[in-house]
């Protein structure tokens, strides 16, 4: 069973992963073009009111993606009517959020405005114009969850491919052409984000109905499974704006657009993270029932956290040189916040084996439980770190809250659904990786540095492998080369 679930999320990781490379690849191929027509400050400026307007999303979604998730896989039977009434019900429940959330943006735009954005007018006027997006993001994640949940996969990449692409033609034309610099990078996300959100909702009209859809039982069920989740998109999308909050009053915005460089960056993680995640979340649902399920979980998470984490220190090693390209030399002082930010997100990416047992139990209130917990554990560090190290702190405490999300979320989750984790080679792995870190941001010489590939993948090969599958890959290895 082992080969055919990695068959199966390699597969579907590969599929989604299309869809999630197109979109940072071609953001990636922005940054060169956006940094050098923007200066460091109006970079800086553009990154702070995006990172602090996306968390409003969670308020019109109000976890309904989870929930439609959720009651998709709890009729045991393929019944496409049920399955309809179920997205209907979501559907109309997020018009509803959307209705009550403009009617409270229109008076209290100024003062929330004000309080996230220190007062600063020029701000909170950019910040009113990328608003205008949130609605069209709300249904365009609504549209491509249903095609995920319904294993559409051509129409997944073709809102998510046609979004990116659009959005980037859009940014290319503004700064380039129209010379709108900083308004140009705000208003293309608006425009082709409100595009293809309706082009979503089309595409996914078969399971739109208005026929049996008035089940206030079934509605009520799914508000109170998806509210939790609510939340933790709210705090989840807000996570990574806390420390704008902080730097914001602590630095200016050229040093903001340095940290925003190194975040830009180390995001390129979620090519991986957000394809296997993707995949995964469909596949655990539909076998945690079986007996060896648990035993498989532990398997594929040992084998998914050593690439991540092994991405991540091929990301260090190279770090110079993608900042270089990417961004300029002007930008390479962010190379020493690139292995902190990606192990943070290394290990953030394992909600998904953190969260089964919670998922599971359908408690999820555990999840806005745990999910606020990480957001004080941020708050604090940011408030300890950020004014005496700056960008250090800021990046620091983004890993540290990470790391208690992670042991919380696995120990509430044990409770429930136990699956069996190799806790020395997780820990193995991550000791490692740190290690080759530590060594790169030494400064030692370029050509050593590259060396260390090596040694590294020797080490993980012997941790992660056991004696038998070491000998049973050598074995198949030799039959090969014999064959040719």
């Amino acid at each position: 069973m082992f080969k055919s679930a990695v068959k199966f999320l390699v597969k579907d990781s590969a599929i989604y992963g299309i869809a999630g490379a197109v979109n940072k690849l071609l953001a990636v191929f922005t940054v060169p073009i956006v940094v050098r027509v923007l200066t460091k400050e109006e970079f800086g400026i553009t990154s702070t009111v995006i990172g602090l307007s996306t968390f409003f999303v969670g308020f019109i979604m109000l976890g309904m993606d989870s929930s439609i998730a959720r009651w998709f896989f709890d009729n045991e039977t393929d019944d496409i009517d049920y399955k309809k009434k179920i997205t209907s019900i979501g559907f109309f429940i997020q018009l509803i959020s959307l209705l009550f959330c403009l009617i409270g943006f229109y008076f209290l735009q100024d003062f929330i405005g004000g309080l996230l954005l220190d007062g600063n007018i020029e701000l909170i006027n950019y910040w009113k114009l990328y608003m205008f997006s949130i609605p069209a993001t709300a249904f365009l994640l609504f549209s491509n969850n249903l095609f995920k949940w319904t294993f559409q996969r051509n129409k997944y990449l073709i809102i998510a491919i046609g979004n990116a692409v659009s959005t980037v033609s859009l940014t290319l034309i503004f700064l380039l052409i129209y010379n709108m610099n900083i308004y140009g990078v705000i208003l293309a996300p608006v425009l082709s984000s409100s595009i293809f959100s309706l082009i979503g909702i089309y595409l996914g009209r078969d399971y739109l109905t208005t026929k049996n859809i008035w089940d206030v039982k079934l509605a009520k069920e799914m508000l109170i499974y998806g509210l939790p989740f609510a939340g933790i998109m709210i705090i989840g999308f807000f996570l990574p704006s806390v420390d704008r909050l902080f730097l914001i009053r602590f630095v200016d915005m050229e040093s903001i657009g340095e940290y925003s460089v190194a975040l830009k960056i180390s995001g390129l993680l979620y090519l991986i993270v957000n394809a296997f995640q993707i995949s995964f979340g469909p596949y655990a649902f539909s076998v945690w029932k079986k007996p060896e399920a648990k035993e498989l979980f532990g398997k594929i998470m040992t084998l998914y956290f050593t690439l991540i984490i092994s991405v991540g220190v091929f990301f260090v090693i190279f770090g110079d040189l993608a900042i270089s390209v990417f961004a300029g030399e002007k930008y390479l002082p962010a190379l020493k916040l690139l292995p902190i930010l990606l192990i943070g997100i290394s290990i953030k990416s394992l909600a998904e084996f953190s969260s089964l047992g919670i998922n599971w139990s359908k408690k999820t209130y555990y999840n806005i439980f745990v999910t606020i917990i990480e957001f004080l554990i941020l708050i604090l560090f940011n408030f300890l770190l950020t004014e005496r190290f700056t960008l250090m702190g800021a990046s620091l405490s983004i890993l540290i809250s990470n790391l208690f999300y992670i042991l919380i979320t696995f120990y509430i989750s044990n409770k429930f659904y136990k699956i069996k984790v190799d806790i020395k080679r997780i820990a193995g792995i991550l000791i490692i990786a740190l290690l080759i870190d530590y060594l790169v941001l030494l400064e030692i010489n370029s050509y050593l540095k590259y060396i260390l590939i090596i040694p590294y993948t020797f080490v993980i090969h012997r941790i992660v492998l056991s004696k038998e599958q070491r000998i049973e890959i050598l074995n198949y290895v030799k039959i090969k080369s014999q064959k040719k």
